[in-house]
């Protein structure tokens, strides 16, 4: 991963951080922590293998000033919808679903999430790496971006990583963990932002286009410019929503799809596999969840293969070609066969998560969709083709 990383940033290592270099970042750490409002455009993006996956264009506002609620407030707008926090509740719209959500009760799930790579947890993190003397600093070759020249630091955690929802760091299984900070070196302010995501992927965003002491409108708290012609749901209304339009196909029969096979130029009847349990995994190239599923999935592969059980994945986003999609099949060991060209499988049962897991009895009729990976969800599974064959 440190060969990937280097060969993508073309940086090379100086030497471990020096008392300037510290120096450096306590101003940075200072000037952040003196912030009380700021407005920024930002680009987020995650490659993988230095291939672009997904890249998200936004404007995003902070604002530190400690009220009542004693939490910061945010703002998110992109073409996709808008997020808003007040410090109590956040307001989501959606444009392509042309609804909002509203989520009173944040206390059973964490606001600061969307603060990934952000200004407001690069304020709250770099005071603890400053402080952390078993998170190696590395201070790298400055580079030149749009004819600017900007000062890189390397971070990296042995065994750890960074939480980024409750801005501390956590155990990692003995797998060490990289990060980046790029500055603009006129002024010391952030440019970009870099993470490491899985083997081979990493995530950034940028901060460009920055107004200092952003003066807010108060009523964009209030959520009086969000859509009034878009639905209100509340996050519970909302996941019951999702949740019933996806189990209303629990106790039907699966309909006659026939979907390619990657590895070979055949094609699967999903119609036609009767006789046998049949656990379909519905994933993406990309997919963090789907990839820790994998050893969980390769068991049950294993565990059932003499009964009459088969196990498929079908991949519904469509966004690669069938020979990428086979090398990840193989970089990432994953030991049963899977389908491809399911996306409009996937939106006719009403999946939109992944991974979701469907099972089918010997008759062909569903008897089980979970939406996400878990232990539980993967026990449960496990019981249901028991319970089956």
């Amino acid at each position: 991963m440190k060969k990937t990383l280097l060969i993508i940033f073309s940086i090379i290592t100086l030497a471990s951080c020096s008392k300037s270099n510290k120096k450096i970042l306590k101003e940075v750490s200072i000037n952040l922590s003196n912030i009380k409002t700021i407005k920024y455009t930002s680009s987020f993006e995650f490659k993988d293998k230095g291939k672009l996956i997904f890249k998200d264009l936004d404007t995003i506002s902070f604002d530190f000033r400690i009220d009542k609620s004693n939490n910061l407030k945010y703002h998110f707008n992109s073409l996709k919808g808008e997020l808003i926090y007040n410090g109590s509740k956040t307001m989501q719209s959606d444009h392509k679903e042309k609804i909002t959500i509203i989520n009173n009760d944040t206390s059973n799930e964490s606001v600061n999430n969307p603060t990934l790579l952000t200004i407001s947890a690069l304020k709250q993190l770099l005071p603890k790496i400053i402080q952390n003397d078993s998170i190696s600093i590395i201070r790298k070759n400055d580079t030149i971006i749009n004819n600017n020249k900007y000062l890189v630091f390397n971070f990296l955690l042995k065994n750890k990583y960074i939480d980024w929802i409750n801005y501390n760091f956590k155990e990692n299984d003995n797998n060490d963990s990289e990060y980046y900070l790029i500055l603009n070196k006129s002024n010391y302010f952030p440019y970009k932002i870099i993470s490491q995501s899985g083997k081979t992927g990493f995530i950034s965003r940028t901060i460009e286009n920055i107004a200092l002491d952003y003066k807010f409108d108060n009523k964009l708290w209030t959520g009086e410019y969000l859509p009034n012609d878009y639905p209100v749901f509340t996050i519970e209304e909302y996941l019951t929503l999702r949740k019933n339009s996806m189990l209303n196909n629990v106790g039907k029969q699966i309909t006659n799809w026939v979907l390619p096979e990657l590895n070979n130029n055949s094609t699967v009847n999903l119609s036609k596999l009767k006789g046998n349990v049949v656990l379909l995994e519905f994933w993406f190239k990309g997919c963090v969840a789907c990839l820790k599923a994998i050893p969980s999935l390769n068991k049950i592969k294993r565990k059932f293969k003499k009964n009459d059980f088969k196990i498929y994945g079908v991949e519904y986003v469509e966004d690669y070609s069938k020979k990428e999609l086979e090398n990840y099949l193989t970089d990432y060991k994953i030991e049963f066969p899977s389908l491809y060209k399911g996306k409009k499988m996937a939106l006719t049962y009403g999946i939109q998560r992944a991974p979701t897991f469907m099972v089918l009895d010997k008759d062909g009729k569903i008897i089980a969709i979970k939406n996400s990976f878990s232990e539980k969800n993967i026990n449960d599974i496990v019981k249901i083709i028991e319970e089956n064959l």
